[in-house]
């Protein structure tokens, strides 16, 4: 849907290869219009952040994290500290933590509460 309306965090993400942060989609609508519009109106999303997908330096892609709640997230020291915390604690590697979650096959509370 960002690709065919040429807005959103994913593609502004992209573009500048930098994290981009919507706490309150409400107040982004002038910004992204058909973007809020989708998301927040249809599908009750009213946070979003997306962080770049990069290899070498180069960014091939963007990740869009959703939250049905207004506020930031977590930084991106703090996910991390707690994605490697979690994989340390359970002998698993960082990666593997994260596709677990990003498929749903762990819940992120899990990776969260350590």
């Amino acid at each position: 849907m960002q690709l065919q309306a040429d807005e959103g965090p994913c593609v502004e993400c992209f573009s500048s290869a930098a994290p981009v942060s919507a706490a309150d989609l409400t107040q982004e609508q002038r910004r992204w219009p058909r973007f809020t519009a989708a998301v927040a109106a249809r599908r009750g999303y009213r946070s979003v952040h997306a962080v770049p997908l990069q290899l070498r330096a180069q960014a091939i892609g963007a990740l869009n994290l959703f939250h049905r709640e207004a506020g930031p997230q977590i930084s991106m020291d703090a996910a991390f500290a707690r994605l490697r915390g979690y994989a340390r604690a359970h002998n698993e590697r960082i990666v593997d933590v994260a596709g677990k979650i990003a498929t749903n096959r762990m819940p992120a509370n899990d990776v969260l509460a350590v």
